[in-house]
């Protein structure tokens, strides 16, 4: 590290010819001490050096070399540099010379200059230019105590204690990883984040991206969204492809900072050009839904399919979707099969629902139940509500694999999550008797739940039921129950008889409870599903204007509730209107 009146007195060696103030010089401008880095300038200053004979700059210019500095990769070149640095480093680390030590140490870590690996010599000329506080050397043994089959943690943190004192970054930023990850030492948060964030201030671009995170979510840590955004625009502005990538979320959710779609598109398409994964599914997603930038999708799918060469399980599900529904290319069932299912083959519960479906359905596949039961397990064991959905509409209404008791068990385990549908179809069970002894009370108790949930079916059936009206009950029990539809024919509607006289005769032969009468509770939740657009509530809304049932009577109100009810095409029953009108719940 120079100040500047040092590097300003360096420079000037350098440009009268000095071959070690040439190397030194250039190694800055490789480093970026104090300087903004520059290859360019740090190849020139190294290049001048080198044919002078200064080994540490030939071994400098094979690193370059090998590391595709200021030119593409050439390890041809590099190993050339380095069996002519082979010579004088060796006769200048005998001599004392700290940085030739060092990169003898590099020659035997990594095979370079004709040496053969060998970790005994590495550790020997690693130590030797430690000792004269050399911080790439202090910071090469602390990396290879850590590394060791059994970590030497207080000898790692050692060496990086000794270096950040010395002023390095990266050193910094380690010891701020110690603290963080609790090696050796206690997790402590706040010293990871005293590290981290010195370090940050010095350019390191990891030290900024943790620095931000723990303002953003450290548990002992106080949140600083100002914090957050700068040091994740530091490290974006570093080239951070990961940090551009969070950077671009957090302005697109509106998280630690105003929401802008705009600025999020910029970093996203940053990032997602440096190949980050997840910058190039979510700009996907921002020009399928234009926000931030026009609607695209074909430039949704080319984002995705950048996203699926890196096997991303995500970007394969949203781009089967793609082909299921001709979203920007033409629909492809198999294509979507094959997505999907590659996703799933990757865990994706979503897309495990998704193959199972396809087998159900026998889209792009040949229908097979077999298998599409086995997928729909393995999402629905997962929490995927749709999963366990389609398992309880399956085991409860196809033949081919009908089962009452695994049909209620998998309802059951969807209410763990507050499932609506669940509740209406344990409901559902409970009322026919499927797999379990009707119960009415455990029928309305799990009616009520879903309803409380916002189901509108279920809002309607309680309505009706409540409503307690014997022409209501008659026509609604006639029209849902489909034990009825054989009665209806044997005793026949058209026989002039009471339809109350009707209605007991049915309760009396099939074991049916109607529902106590409560009429404000039925306004209730039939107001509840007709504000749902639920033609049928809405039909019978009217009746209740109509009639004054749980409300005052109105009949402006009962006519408009009933023309939204026709306007849908809703046809009111009749006397004769039979047959099942349950519905996939």
């Amino acid at each position: 590290m120079f100040t500047p009146e040092e590097f300003k007195a360096l420079l000037h060696q350098a440009e009268a010819g000095d071959a070690e103030a040439q190397f030194k010089v250039g190694r800055v401008y490789r480093k970026g001490y104090g300087v903004t880095k520059d290859f360019t300038k740090a190849f020139d200053w190294l290049t001048r050096s080198a044919e002078q004979g200064n080994g540490n700059a030939q071994f400098n210019l094979g690193l370059m070399h090998a590391y595709g500095e200021d030119r593409p990769k050439n390890q041809a070149i590099a190993d050339e540099w380095f069996l002519k640095s082979v010579d004088w480093l060796q006769t200048h680390a005998e001599a004392g010379c700290t940085e030739a030590q060092f990169n003898l140490g590099y020659c035997y870590a990594h095979g370079k200059g004709g040496f053969p690996v060998d970790d005994n010599l590495k550790i020997s000329f690693y130590e030797k230019a430690a000792k004269q506080n050399h911080v790439n050397a202090l910071l090469n043994l602390g990396f290879n105590y850590m590394s060791n089959d059994s970590p030497q943690y207080t000898q790692a943190f050692d060496c990086f204690k000794k270096a950040s004192e010395l002023g390095c970054e990266t050193a910094l930023y380690c010891l701020g990883r110690i603290y963080k990850d609790g090696e050796g030492v206690e997790v402590n948060e706040a010293l990871a984040l005293h590290y981290f964030e010195t370090s940050a201030n010095l350019g390191n671009v990891d030290a900024q991206y943790e620095t931000a995170r723990l303002y953003a979510v450290g548990k002992n840590i106080t949140p600083d969204d100002k914090k957050v955004i700068y040091f994740l625009t530091q490290s974006a502005k570093n080239g951070d492809r990961y940090s551009q990538y969070q950077l671009g979320r957090c302005y697109y959710e509106g998280e630690n900072t105003e929401q802008n779609f705009n600025i999020a598109f910029t970093w996203l398409k940053k990032a997602a050009k440096q190949n980050e994964v997840n910058a190039q599914r979510f700009l996907a997603h921002m020009y399928g839904k234009g926000k931030g930038v026009e609607k695209n999708l074909k430039l949704t799918v080319y984002w995705y399919k950048k996203a699926v060469a890196q096997t991303d399980k995500y970007a394969q599900y949203e781009l089967g979707s793609m082909y299921e529904w001709g979203e920007g290319v033409k629909i492809d069932y198999r294509k979507a099969f094959d997505l999907y299912l590659k996703s799933a083959e990757q865990g994706f519960a979503k897309a495990h629902r998704k193959v199972g479906y396809f087998y159900e359905k026998g889209l792009g596949i040949e229908k097979n139940l077999e298998k599409a039961i086995e997928y729909y397990t393995l999402s629905a064991n997962q929490g995927n509500l749709n999963a366990q959905h389609a398992l309880f509409y399956l085991y409860g209404f196809n033949e081919a694999v009908i089962d009452y008791k695994e049909s209620m068990a998998w309802a059951k385990k969807s209410i763990e999550q507050d499932y609506a549908e669940g509740y209406h179809h344990i409901a559902y069970l409970y009322d026919g008797g499927k797999g379990v002894k009707k119960n009415v009370n455990k029928k309305i108790e799990y009616m009520t739940k879903a309803a409380e949930l916002g189901r509108a079916e279920s809002q309607l059936w309680l309505g009706l039921g409540l409503l307690g009206d014997a022409e209501l009950d008659a026509i609604t029990d006639i029209k849902r129950d489909p034990d009825l539809t054989p009665f209806a024919r044997r005793v026949g509607l058209a026989l002039i008889i009471p339809l109350e006289w009707l209605v007991n005769i049915y309760l009396k032969l099939f074991n049916r409870d109607k529902s106590k009468k409560d009429l404000p509770l039925a306004f209730h939740w039939l107001t509840k599903a007709a504000e749902q657009e639920n033609a049928e509530a809405q039909y019978y809304l009217a009746t209740c204007y109509e009639k004054g049932l749980g409300v005052e009577a109105d009949a402006e109100k009962a006519q408009q509730w009933k023309e939204k009810a026709l306007a849908q095409g809703f046809e009111p029953p009749t006397e004769n209107a039979t047959g099942d009108d349950y519905a996939n719940p």
